[in-house]
């Protein structure tokens, strides 16, 4: 009883950390990127990806020592759906973290990363369709599983 408390918990502040830290990438993207703005990129992106990190081993632990165990879950469509969503994610993500790694040189030398209009626009475009299925649709697809469909 006290692992499916911890799992559950520990599953739950990674999800809290995860919308967190997208929020603030969210909010750090400018136009014209400071250079202490790009520096804090790189670390909520990298919280970003450790949350992520801790969502998915956090998740897996309670399929496999849950209280529900295995076989509800994975007899359960929604769980694929959770996984197919928690992919999506990733995938989205892929393209800003690339960006966000691209302006460690710029960073290193002192100098804020250039960004046209265009860039920014896709990046916020990319981000809010993760927020999106983090926030509305991975909610929604997890209690949906817990209620049996």
């Amino acid at each position: 009883m006290t692992l499916q408390i911890v799992l559950a918990y520990l599953h739950f502040i990674s999800i809290i950390i995860a919308v967190g830290a997208l929020a603030a990438e969210l909010v750090l993207l400018r136009e014209s990127m400071t250079l202490g703005a790009a520096r804090m990129m790189g670390r909520v992106d990298a919280l970003y990806g450790m949350s992520a990190l801790g969502i998915l081993v956090t998740g897996l632990l309670r399929v496999f020592h849950g209280g529900k165990g295995s076989a509800f879950y994975l007899s359960s469509p929604m769980f694929y759906g959770l996984l197919v969503g928690f992919a999506l994610i990733a995938l989205l993500s892929l393209p800003p973290t690339i960006t966000f790694l691209r302006w460690r040189g710029a960073v290193r030398n002192a100098r804020p990363p250039l960004m046209d209009s265009g860039t920014r626009r896709r990046l916020l475009t990319l981000m809010v369709l993760q927020a999106l299925l983090l926030m509305l649709v991975m909610p929604l697809l997890a209690v949906l599983m817990a209620r049996g469909y």
